[in-house]
Parts: C-alpha cells; structure tokens; sequence
C-alpha cells in the first residue's frame, strides 16, 4: 500500500487491519511524507483506513498486489 500526493502542511498516517480490527501493519511518517505498508498477507478481508494528524487533504493511494 502506498499513500502519496499529499499536500503541503499535512500529515497523515495509514494502516492496515484484520477482519477482526487488528492492527497488522502500520506507516506513521512525519510531515507530508508519502506513506508506505510492504506487508505479505494471506487471502481474506482486510480493512485500510488513513487518518489525519494534522490538516485534511487529498491523496492517492495505490494497491499493489
């Protein structure tokens, strides 16, 4: 999972959870920095959530499997 193309004076984080709400992989990078999950997984349901520390904005987020 990547997270890119923020803007300027934001910040935000991305995660990656289980069926179940687990948190199995997360990215917390400062600032605008794109945000990035390299994380093998089994097949199932997995839920992606991106949540703002500061500021709102729009971003790109790329699945690559």
């Amino acid at each position: 999972l990547k997270l890119s193309e923020l803007d300027i004076n934001t910040d935000v984080n991305l995660f990656l959870y289980d069926a179940n709400g687990n948190v199995i992989a997360a990215s917390a990078k400062s600032g605008n920095a794109d945000e990035l999950i390299e994380k093998a997984i089994n097949p199932g349901t997995y839920y992606i959530a991106v949540g703002a520390v500061v500021g709102s904005t729009n971003y790109r987020l790329d699945l690559i499997v």
